[in-house]
């Protein structure tokens, strides 16, 4: 440790890095991102699709600026997903849509049977990862997380200032 406190040697060279909760977080969640993504490629989705599945199943009738919006993406990637997801089967465009007026997007029964096959995938892992069979750990961590997105909503932490 150098004289000022941080680790490191008095040569000024720096010592090993204390672990970092938030580097910790960042690896841990590509290390679940993959995980979560071969859960869902044998369903032909990827967590982007499995999110708009969702946003669709709670809200049906979003249009592509509001479904955007709730995807964090911009409207044209929107589009690009969606035509992807409508060639699927997976979402349609509402009847009626007529020029200048926003589409209504919802689910195709093929959607929302792909989204229940998604989270039923999701919910396994879930167990794996923090139930029973876990470390005390990892039970104690998939709660905290719970509870965390219980209290503060689930993308709440770390959100830069505007």
């Amino acid at each position: 440790m150098s004289d000022d406190g941080v680790p490191g040697d008095s040569a000024g060279r720096a010592g090993p890095p204390e672990p970092s909760p938030t580097m910790l977080l960042l690896i841990q969640g590509r290390l679940v991102e993959r995980l979560v993504e071969s859960e869902l490629a044998p369903l032909g989705l990827t967590i982007r699709q499995m999110g708009i599945l969702g946003h669709l199943a709670r809200s049906p009738g979003l249009s592509f600026t509001e479904l955007a919006a709730r995807a964090q993406i911009t409207v044209q990637s929107m589009h690009t997903l969606a035509a992807a997801m409508t060639a699927n089967g997976l979402i349609e465009a509402g009847p009626g849509v007529v020029r200048g007026r926003a589409a209504s997007l919802s689910l195709t029964p093929l959607g929302h049977e792909r989204l229940r096959e998604a989270q039923q995938r999701i919910a396994e892992l879930d167990e794996r990862s923090f139930g029973s069979e876990s470390s005390v750990l990892q039970r104690r961590l998939g709660a905290l997380l719970s509870e965390i997105a219980r209290q503060e909503g689930p993308y709440s932490g770390g959100r830069p200032a505007r």
